[in-house]
């Protein structure tokens, strides 16, 4: 019994001893070149509130810095959670593979400022010039879009109920004439 627990002892230390060499140095995680996925009909665009979700949720909600470098083994980000937070304010379904491709592949770089604009702007300054324009936009398209499906439609044809205009249902007045 002497020895196991000194065994265990033993082997506790040096799980400590290699996750305290672990945590010292922060690496933020390695940048893989992905192809961007394109905007389409099954992917459509982002819109800038989305990115803000987005970053606000792995920065203020996780706690995470904006290079996800892991401080602590177990503080890795939760791209569910984040997918969650994006989609509350989303107009389509992000999933978590989609929010982190977005983050590793836009967001970060923007945040950095290493875009290829001549003036990058930062998430939260695109966010604050747009002013909920692009969300006006969206919904002021799919009015127009009911407003032109419905134009195309025809009237709905209402059945003659009989010679007089007041008599509304022809059974219900022959079943009052007989009274």
């Amino acid at each position: 019994p002497g020895m196991l627990k000194m065994r265990r002892e033993g082997k506790e230390q040096k799980k400590n001893i290699l996750l305290k060499q672990q945590t010292q140095f922060a690496k933020p995680l390695p940048t893989l070149v992905k192809p961007a996925a394109e905007a389409g009909q099954d992917n459509p665009e982002w819109l800038i509130s989305e990115d803000w979700a987005l970053l606000q949720a792995v920065k203020q909600l996780l706690e995470l810095p904006l290079n996800l470098a892991v401080v602590s083994p177990a503080h890795t980000p939760n791209w569910d959670l984040v997918s969650d937070v994006v989609n509350s304010c989303s107009r389509v379904y992000r999933s978590p593979k989609q929010c982190r491709n977005r983050y590793e592949n836009v967001i970060i770089p923007r945040e950095e400022g290493k875009t290829k604009n001549s003036r990058p702007l930062r998430t939260n300054q695109i966010y604050a010039q747009d002013e909920g324009a692009t969300h006006t936009q969206l919904y002021t398209n799919h009015f127009e879009m009911m407003k032109m499906i419905a134009g195309k439609r025809s009237p709905p044809i209402k059945p003659l109920l009989g010679m007089n205009p007041f008599q509304k249902n022809p059974k219900h007045a022959s079943v009052l004439a007989e009274r």
